[in-house]
């Protein structure tokens, strides 16, 4: 493990899936893009590794698709180890709670926007 690691802005995608990883889940690209709707989850691990110096597990998956002759995918699931999640401590279960509730405050503020317009338009 590097002693350096550093935190992305809480705010950022590198952020929240950082937070889910510290919380111990494995994410693949479906759950990034049912999470944030960004298929760009390999980018910012790439990126936590490179310029935040986490060391991100990884690990091959297959699974059946829906296509009809019976092919497989083939994709990553990344996750952090126990170690490594316990190496990042308190500081980071801290980190990773505050990470977490700001996207949820950000997801209600929305939400509750979004049915304020909707009331709006329907003349409620």
């Amino acid at each position: 493990m590097k002693a350096n690691i550093s935190y992305p802005r809480k705010n950022s995608l590198a952020g929240r899936y950082l937070a889910r990883f510290i919380n111990g889940e494995i994410l693949d690209h479906r759950d990034a893009d049912s999470i944030t709707g960004s298929y760009r989850l390999a980018a910012v691990v790439h990126y936590l590794e490179s310029a935040h110096h986490w060391s991100i597990f990884r690990y091959e998956q297959i699974e059946p698709t829906p296509d009809p002759i019976g092919r497989s995918a083939v994709f990553m699931r990344y996750m952090l180890t126990e170690e490594m999640i316990s190496w990042a401590g308190e500081l980071g279960q801290e980190w990773a709670r505050d990470v977490l509730s700001l996207e949820s405050k950000r997801i209600a503020e929305r939400e509750a926007a979004t049915s304020q317009s909707a009331e709006i338009k329907s003349g409620l």
